[in-house]
């Protein structure tokens, strides 16, 4: 699956240099998108 993660990162103990790897990784990726059309009707 794709475009389904808002967030990355790590916890208590993560590295600088772990970081550093994470965003290496997903730099290039799309940012997700949300359907708000999807979403606004859901929740009504």
């Amino acid at each position: 699956a794709e475009g389904l993660v808002n967030i990355v990162g790590g916890c208590c103990g993560t590295t600088p240099e772990h970081i550093a790897a994470i965003g290496d990784v997903v730099r290039p990726l799309a940012a997700r998108t949300t359907r708000r059309e999807f979403f606004y009707k859901e929740a009504a």
